[in-house]
């Protein structure tokens, strides 16, 4: 029985990383994290969690702006409003503030908690509890079965194709109290067949960029440089930044094929430690849009 147990998770982990690898270009590091997450079994310590067959974890750890990310935790309502009543399924947030956020996070906490599931992991001990958890961010977003086994990865609060495929999970895990279904693969096969992936013909020469040590509450401006590989032409239409302290816009909205085109991020960090900010391009035609990273460490 245990030896069944572990081809099956070994067959689930084969199966999400086959799907995920359509539906997002990943980076080498966030494929291994991923290989190695998918079938981790988290562990809440003491903490309180939902008792639930299905459950979508969004993570937000120290290195984050917990207020940013408190202050716009409504943008999720508009994916998990379909599943507002389902019984089942529930979406845990997790915050891990740093200690002088404390005041502001927990001013935010009471605008904007409210009817949600939030843990308020104050000591980073869900972290500690946790060693598996990927470094890349976008893999803080994730699907646990009823036995808290990571069963899918991924942002899809920017990406339709991805929470199509979330959609896919949660339905058929709640349908099968709690457990992958043994069909799983047919499920996921018919909505990648259904759902052809198109590649964006906007290349970046870079995605991330590391910008090194900055200075606190100085202005920077960095530029992420692309090219229309496609043969048509593509227009931007929207350039979204996920955090208050950046602006981003687009040097040129329409690009036709070999032109060029850059994102310009100008940004200044209020606060000391590391940081991770990322811009959301997306284009006509595409459902999925292209996130760009800057990192660094602020002192």
């Amino acid at each position: 029985m245990k030896k069944q147990r572990i081809i099956g998770c070994m067959m689930a982990a084969a199966l999400t990383l086959a799907a995920l690898n359509g539906l997002k270009k990943w980076t080498g590091t966030e494929k291994r994290e991923l290989r190695k997450f998918i079938g981790t079994q988290i562990d809440f310590g003491q903490f309180k969690v939902p008792d639930s067959l299905c459950t979508l974890v969004i993570y937000y750890d120290s290195a984050e702006c917990s207020t940013c990310r408190l202050n716009s935790i409504n943008e999720w309502d508009f994916l998990l409003e379909k599943y507002k009543n389902r019984d089942g399924f529930e979406p845990l947030y997790i915050f891990s503030p740093k200690k002088r956020d404390l005041e502001r996070y927990r001013d935010m906490l009471v605008r904007n908690g409210e009817g949600k599931d939030i843990i308020s992991d104050y000591k980073n001990a869900f972290s500690s509890a946790n060693s598996r958890i990927p470094k890349s961010k976008t893999l803080h977003y994730f699907l646990i079965d009823a036995d808290r086994k990571v069963v899918l990865a991924g942002d899809p609060l920017h990406n339709g194709l991805l929470w199509g495929l979330y959609e896919i999970y949660i339905d058929a895990i709640c349908k099968n109290h709690g457990k992958m279904p043994d069909n799983m693969d047919t499920l996921v096969s018919q909505f990648l067949e259904e759902n052809r992936i198109r590649r964006n013909g906007l290349v970046f020469a870079e995605e991330t960029i590391r910008t090194g040590q900055t200075e606190k509450d100085r202005e920077y401006l960095i530029r992420f440089n692309a090219v229309n590989k496609s043969s048509h032409t593509i227009q931007i239409t929207h350039v979204i930044p996920d955090c208050d302290c950046t602006d981003a816009w687009a040097t040129a909205l329409e690009t036709g094929p070999g032109d060029t085109t850059s994102i310009m991020a100008r940004f200044k960090i209020e606060e000391e430690g590391n940081f991770a900010k990322s811009i959301f391009v997306r284009t006509s035609g595409d459902m999925n849009d292209i996130e760009l990273v800057f990192t660094g460490i602020c002192k």
